[in-house]
Order: structure tokens, then sequence, then C-alpha cells
């Protein structure tokens, strides 16, 4: 399990970038299509949704994981965010929420409306809300991109989780867009499928912002919501307890019992 960290006695639930990448560092191509989805570049194989269902089964779209009779809860998060973009995939898909077992927080302030109940629309700055977000009990928070709301939130990321394919594509939608700035992370753990998929997890080194050299770490991108750039992730966002409101609240209200 990805434990949260603590903080001066008290546990701090921590911000996971999971995310599939190329060899190259492209999370989807130029076009910000899904990558995996019908036509996409990278075609899922049964030793990738076998990993995932034993190790991340909270990360399986609702119908994937009626497909595949998993009912699992998850050890590792019990919230997902995405940005507007990411999520027009899902929508694009028929999908209002694929993640109905989760959480879902989409970061948008061109939506109006949240397109179902299950699903939180946050307009105001993504890091002061992940900040509070962190402070509430609960597992970990799956970031699913896209690439300029990771780059919103790098100072916040305490892990990142690469499925990195073995591909190049040569151009698309990088794992961050936005400006310069050093992270250090140390591996953790690295798993080989038999795809040739390499799942590596990295821990951010205390000490390291995210922040531009000479700029502090607070200094984040409010407008990166209007922005919110493609992911490769499945456009499954997983929504939970939230239901349309724009403050952070406990991940368990309003789930059923």
């Amino acid at each position: 399990m990805l434990a949260n960290v603590t903080n001066r006695g008290v546990d701090i639930r921590t911000l996971t970038y999971y995310v599939a990448v190329t060899l190259d560092g492209f999370i989807a191509g130029p076009d910000g299509a899904d990558p995996t989805g019908p036509g996409g570049f990278w075609p899922v194989t049964g030793s990738d949704i076998a990993y995932l269902a034993a190790n991340y089964p909270e990360t399986l779209p609702g119908p994937a994981r009626q497909t595949l009779s998993v009912t699992a809860e998850g050890e590792h998060f019990d919230t997902v965010l995405e940005g507007r973009r990411s999520y027009q995939l899902g929508l694009d898909a028929g999908l209002t929420d694929a993640y109905p077992h989760l959480r879902h927080v989409v970061f948008s302030r061109t939506l109006t409306g949240s397109p179902d109940p299950g699903v939180d629309l946050v307009g105001t700055d993504p890091v002061a809300y992940v900040r509070e977000l962190k402070r509430q009990p609960g597992k970990g928070i799956w970031l699913i991109g896209g690439a300029e709301l990771a780059a919103a939130l790098r100072p916040e990321i305490d892990r990142l989780i690469i499925k990195r394919a073995p591909i190049t594509i040569g151009a698309g939608i990088p794992l961050f867009a936005g400006p310069f700035a050093v992270d250090t992370y140390r591996p953790v753990n690295t798993d080989v499928l038999d795809s040739g998929v390499v799942v590596a997890t990295y821990e951010r080194r205390a000490g390291t912002s995210g922040a531009e050299p000479g700029v502090a770490s607070d200094a984040t991108t409010g407008p990166a919501i209007d922005r919110e750039s493609t992911t490769p992730e499945h456009p499954d966002a997983e929504p939970s307890a939230g239901r349309g409101s724009a403050t952070p609240r406990h991940p368990d209200a309003d789930r059923p019992p």
C-alpha cells in the first residue's frame, strides 16, 4: 500500500501522479486522444489488465471492473483528480462518471455544471484545493492528468507511478506541460510486465518543490484550470462522494454504507 506521510505527528494524504507514458515522455499523441482507446497507438494487453486488477483495481474504470468482475476496493486511492480535457475523453465515450467507486474531482472554469451528480467541479486554485484535501482523512489521491494540471500541481505531487510503454511517438502531450522546474525523486519499486510495460514508482526527495529555480513553490498556476490538458489515462476519472461540490469533503461523505 502507498502509505500516507506524517507531518508533525499528523497523517497527510499523498498525491500520486499515476499515468501511462511512452519511452520518449508523452502521455498522448498530438491530437490528445486516448492512446489506449479504439484506433489508439497503445493496445492494452491481458498482462497489463491483470496487473492493474491485482495491484491497482481502483484505477480500472467502472465498466471494466464490471466486465472483469472486479469488486476489490483497492488499497491506494479513494479520490481521483483530472483536468477538463481528460474528462472530455470520458464524456466522448459516453461516460459521465467512469469511476463511480471513487470520489471524482474535475478542475474546470469552463464547465458551468457537473454532467454527473458523482463528479465534483472545482474552478478554484488546484494547489490550494489539494492542500486542503490532503488534510482530510482518507486514502491516497490519484492524479490522472492532464499535463497542464499536473504541471500546476507539481509542488504537491508526492509520488510518480509511471507505466512506461515500450514505444516512441516523437511528438505529443508531455508528462508535464509547464515552465522549467527541477524535481528530484528516488526510485522505490519497478515491475516489468509480460507486455514490456515497465511500472516504476518514485517518491519525491525531501526538499524538492517543483518550483522553477529561484521561484517560491507556492507560486502556482490558477490559469491551468482553464487550459487543462489531455491525458492518455483512461478518461475514467473516478468520482466519489463529492457530488458536485467545489469544497473538499471527507471522501466517504455521501457514500452508501
